[in-house]
């Protein structure tokens, strides 16, 4: 058995990721087009965007069923297990709540349903992609001791964080601070799905993260720049950083309770 997951070819994941990138550019790319066509609505934009995210959920999902990872994925239909270790990423959702600047009302209820199917697609296409596909093709390849479970979940965060340097629109401290923002929940969605067996409640999670962080930027024109105007601070960062540091420790407590046998 070892001999067999030490021999899994990680060209499939290379060329996933690939694809990843060559999407994820090509729709920034296509924002910056369309800027300069003067084309900067609220609406056109998360749609476009919407239409990326749904393009990226089917691959993903085609990957996790060519290489029969439904299990280790989390897609197939079986009880939720320990699923009160659901409740601790509900923290993120009350801090963003909490820091919210005034939401716009300006056509709020359009705006609002925009909102909510671009933040449902950006949860599909993440977590099928990057804990769906990713973290479990390098589990099967790698899942065989405890040190290469972690490699696993942690190999996949990073690249959740990597990719999201593809848009450059924070500043330098703003996108090093999203590299660990994303690493920090990617560890925690990870060892979530690893000890709860099921990834659509962390889809949903993921949906309710980003519709309330994104609710006071509603209706908000796109430019070249996204809607950060300014560069983040270094205090932002840190702030930014530290408030998602629970998310790492949380992850890791929960890594130690998943055994090589129950994967």
């Amino acid at each position: 058995m070892n001999d067999m997951k030490s021999k899994i070819s990680l060209t499939p994941l290379i060329i996933f990721i690939g694809i990843l990138i060559l999407i994820i550019g090509s729709r920034e790319w296509t924002t910056r087009i369309l800027v300069a066509q003067d084309i900067t609505s609220y609406s056109a934009h998360h749609l476009f965007s919407t239409g990326v995210n749904i393009l990226m959920s089917v691959i993903a999902y085609l990957f996790i069923r060519k290489y029969q990872l439904q299990s280790l994925a989390g897609i197939q239909k079986r009880k939720v297990t320990h699923a009160w270790l659901l409740l601790y990423p509900v923290y993120l959702i009350l801090i963003n709540a909490l820091f919210m600047d005034e939401i716009p009302t300006d056509h709020l209820f359009m705006n609002t349903v925009i909102l909510l199917i671009y933040c449902i697609s950006i949860g599909y296409s993440e977590e099928l992609s990057l804990r769906g596909f990713m973290q479990s093709y390098l589990i099967k390849a790698y899942g065989h001791s405890k040190k290469g479970i972690v490699f696993a979940v942690f190999s996949a965060g990073f690249v959740f964080g990597l990719l999201h340097l593809l848009k450059f629109d924070k500043g330098l401290y703003g996108e090093i601070s999203q590299v660990f923002f994303a690493l920090f929940i990617g560890v925690l969605f990870g060892a979530l799905l690893l000890r709860t067996k099921r990834l659509y409640p962390l889809i949903i999670l993921h949906n309710l993260i980003d519709f309330v962080a994104k609710l006071d930027g509603m209706g908000v024109s796109t430019t070249i720049g996204g809607i950060t105007k300014q560069p983040t601070s270094l205090s932002s960062a840190i702030v930014t950083t530290l408030v998602v540091l629970p998310c790492l420790i949380f992850g890791i407590l929960m890594l130690r309770k998943v055994s090589v046998e129950e994967l």
